[in-house]
């Protein structure tokens, strides 16, 4: 049976256990996560937390909704169990108590998808699993130049030297309409969870050019919040930034996650690192 749960009646150790054993190896729909993003939320839950589903709300008006928060690409159905039956269970519980929803629902969604106002979206991943020599023959000719001119012009890759109040600056600086409480209290909590990874470059004068917040599960890095100034862009700073981070997991069992995206341009940049598509699904409900 599927319960509605307010967030006060949510067991954390058995909701989490199930999210860290989910096969996407995403990190969004942790409670602590949930939490920062979206600090009113409840869910559905099927039996003995062998089935959930995450419920940002908000309200307009007298009329509460389910939302997609930012800092937060894919939520949905997390289950162990791929039964087309429990997944279209759930999207039937939704429609019934939401008059609106919105949710990004994750790769892993054996429904009919039978929904009106039901699209896929893109998402670009790459396999760390070959080594660095192997991923980077798939580097397209204009990805390779701008590592190479990262390299000539001597920029420095560090890995948690940053200071948080030094990344939202940065942030802030270079990005329109930055929630800068929100972020500084998601970079806390990932580093109080283990899972932080803020990456940096700089030109040899020490002048910030890009930086990223990372976030690190088992088996996949997702690549949350990137930047990149201005003389950055000229330098090809996030270019030698995600060559370094793919050099330093190379190798490995984990997954860079692009988080997206459907825009030409920064999908065509993704891709020019060798990033294959991984779609996920867009579902929404209209008042």
């Amino acid at each position: 049976m599927i319960n509605y749960r307010r967030r006060n009646e949510i067991n954390e150790d058995r909701w989490n256990a199930l999210i860290e054993k989910h096969a996407t190896g995403l990190p969004y729909a942790y409670t602590w996560y949930l939490d920062v993003v979206c600090p009113d939320w409840s869910a559905f839950v099927y039996g003995d937390y062998e089935a959930v589903m995450p419920l940002p709300i908000a309200q307009k008006f007298v009329i509460s909704y389910v939302y997609q928060p930012n800092y937060c690409q894919q939520l949905g159905v997390f289950a162990l169990n791929d039964d087309v039956q429990l997944f279209d269970a759930f999207y039937t519980a939704l429609k019934k108590k939401f008059w609106f929803f919105h949710v990004q629902q994750n790769p892993v969604f054996p429904s009919n998808k039978d929904f009106p106002g039901f699209k896929e979206k893109t998402n670009l991943t790459l396999s760390l699993q070959p080594t660095y020599a192997e991923i980077q023959q798939q580097y397209s000719e204009s990805t390779k130049r701008n590592v190479n001119r990262g390299k000539k012009l001597s920029l420095i890759y560090s890995v948690d030297e940053m200071s948080t109040r030094r990344f939202v600056e940065v942030y802030s600086a270079n990005t329109l309409g930055v929630p800068k409480t929100k972020i500084t209290e998601l970079i806390k909590t990932l580093s109080t969870q283990g899972m932080l990874s803020l990456l940096s470059v700089k030109s040899e004068f020490l002048e910030v050019l890009a930086a990223d917040i990372v976030i690190k599960t088992p088996t996949r890095l997702v690549h949350l919040i990137p930047v990149t100034t201005p003389n950055g862009r000229t330098q090809g700073a996030m270019h030698f930034l995600i060559d370094q981070l793919i050099q330093q997991y190379a190798g490995t069992d984990r997954v860079l996650d692009f988080e997206g995206s459907s825009v030409e341009n920064i999908a065509r940049f993704y891709k020019s690192f060798g990033a294959t598509e991984e779609n996920f699904f867009d579902i929404r409900k209209r008042i």
